[in-house]
């Protein structure tokens, strides 16, 4: 994963083009809609340069030794769908994780329930959604609204 990352963020110098003197680009990926869609499109082509040669199969046979019991079949029934093909399955990880990221009250259960430690320690060993939305400008949704 740290490698795939890598190569996005080269991707995206790549994309944005030249820099001025101090090393800044000319031009920002995130807030020009025409370097937005280069890098978007560029990420997709990567992706599909590294993409496995094998059959596309879905793993829902693995939830079947779920079914057992209750709490099994009940996990079986809401996944299930999410699993049948490849578009589910993104869609629904797409769905879940810009949910966590919009989300102001997900600060809150996650450095007082996730990872309760990170700020006391003054770690950064990992860069986490609340960093990635911040870098990425991106304004939150509260669930009192």
């Amino acid at each position: 994963m740290r490698a795939l990352c890598f190569l996005i963020a080269q991707l995206a110098g790549e994309v944005a083009g030249p820099t001025d003197t101090q090393g800044r680009p000319y031009f920002d990926w995130r807030n020009d809609r025409f370097f937005f869609r280069a890098f978007k499109l560029a990420v997709a082509k990567v992706l599909d340069a590294l993409e496995p040669s094998c059959e596309i199969r879905s793993p829902i046979g693995v939830f079947d030794n779920l079914r057992k019991d209750e709490e099994g079949i009940r996990l079986f029934e809401m996944f299930k769908a999410t699993y049948e093909t490849p578009e589910a399955r993104a869609d629904t990880s797409a769905r879940t994780l810009m949910s966590s990221l919009m989300q102001s009250d997900f600060d809150t259960y996650y450095f007082n329930e996730v990872a309760p430690n990170h700020k006391a320690k003054g770690l950064r060993e990992f860069y986490g959604l609340i960093d990635a939305r911040r870098d990425l400008q991106l304004k939150t949704e509260s669930k009192k609204q």
